[in-house]
């Protein structure tokens, strides 16, 4: 009798289901992004828009999806909302020092950026936000 597929190893299951949480945001905010703008709509309010509108898929697949939270609605949000204005001061300061100072050019700033803030998020939403 052959044996059955093996199941992932927890943390791997959890980061698999975290990628495609984001995965599935970058392409809200981008198709959001790039149908408001088309639509006419001026560039920061369809960034801010698009970013609102993936911010809540983004609350919503890490705590159902992802992390299978059941903590406080409250207290998930509130701290939910304190990390990625976190992210948005970090992103800020890494784009200010990679492409203005250091001079890489935006491809690569903005690479390097959408990784550091995966990386921050992948602890402090397990760790902080998220935990059991």
């Amino acid at each position: 009798m052959m044996a059955g597929p093996r199941s992932l190893p927890p943390v791997l299951a959890t980061l698999l289901r975290f990628g495609t949480v984001g995965v599935v945001v970058a392409a809200i905010y981008a198709l959001g992004f790039a149908l408001l703008a088309g639509a006419g709509l001026a560039s920061a309010p369809a960034s801010t828009i698009a970013y609102l509108a993936a911010i809540v898929v983004q609350f919503l697949g890490h705590r159902h999806f992802t992390f299978r939270s059941g903590g406080a609605l409250g207290r998930t949000a509130g701290r939910f909302l304190a990390v990625n204005g976190l992210g948005l001061g970090l992103s800020t300061a890494l784009v200010l020092v990679l492409r203005d100072l250091i001079g890489l050019d935006a491809l690569t700033t903005g690479l390097a950026v959408s990784l550091a803030l995966a990386a921050m998020n992948w602890v402090i939403l397990q760790h902080w936000v998220f935990r059991r």
